[in-house]
């Protein structure tokens, strides 16, 4: 069986927000503002997050099914 090696992700969530990928620069995708929170949320959490949770925390002043839809789109 073949054992994928998982890339490191460093994310820096006090002052400016910053992501390096294996030690590197991540790509710009990863600091948009749903993918770093939603990335952030997800490390910091100390047990799984459900996606109600993410989309509530992400986009509190709309109504669930525009939230849901929000967090779908990239």
């Amino acid at each position: 069986m073949r054992c994928a090696i998982q890339p490191q992700l460093e994310l820096q969530c006090f002052g400016a927000p910053n992501a390096r990928l294996d030690g590197n620069a991540a790509p710009p995708q990863v600091l948009w503002h749903k993918h770093f929170a939603c990335s952030s949320t997800g490390a910091l959490a100390e047990r799984t997050r459900a996606r109600t949770h993410l989309y509530s925390l992400l986009w509190p002043d709309k109504p669930e099914d525009q939230a849901r839809q929000s967090l779908n789109r990239p």
